[in-house]
């Protein structure tokens, strides 16, 4: 019995932390999005100069009760700071389940990945936003790298 109790708070405990996720934004915010990861993926292109680049993974999406406007999930863009970084590349990433399973978005279940070069060398804060049609949202999620 104490198994049982112990097994079932496990999957509780985990459908909660799993879902925090896609429940992360406002209810009542015309957009939303998250930032799964920075990092980690190499840019696919030539790179000129000194600074290395990063990865930045994630959505971003229009409220499912508000029309879209046909945004794509890739009208995104990245500071250090209050400095604009230089965007790279902006790709359209495979379909999420997840954005339909939890009811996110209105129309766009894809998510983002977007290159830029990196300002420092260091562990630092990034900002990234969803530039969508009812104005600038910043993402929350992964923040640093």
């Amino acid at each position: 019995m104490k198994l049982k109790n112990f097994l079932t708070g496990m999957v509780g405990a985990v459908s909660v932390l799993g879902a925090s996720q896609a429940l992360a934004w406002d209810p009542t915010s015309a957009q939303r999005g998250w930032v799964d990861s920075i990092g980690g993926i190499p840019y696919p292109g030539a790179v000129f100069g000194p600074g290395g680049t990063m990865s930045i993974r994630g959505w971003a999406c229009v409220r499912p009760d508000l029309y879209d406007y046909g945004v794509p999930p890739t009208n995104v863009s990245v500071s250090h700071g209050t400095t604009p970084l230089t965007v790279l590349e902006v790709r359209q990433t495979e379909y999420r389940p997840d954005l339909v399973a939890y009811n996110a978005c209105g129309g766009y279940y894809r998510g983002f990945i977007v290159w830029v070069y990196r300002p420092v060398s260091t562990p630092s804060n990034y900002y990234v936003a969803f530039q969508g049609p009812y104005g600038t949202t910043f993402l929350e999620g992964q923040s640093s790298y």
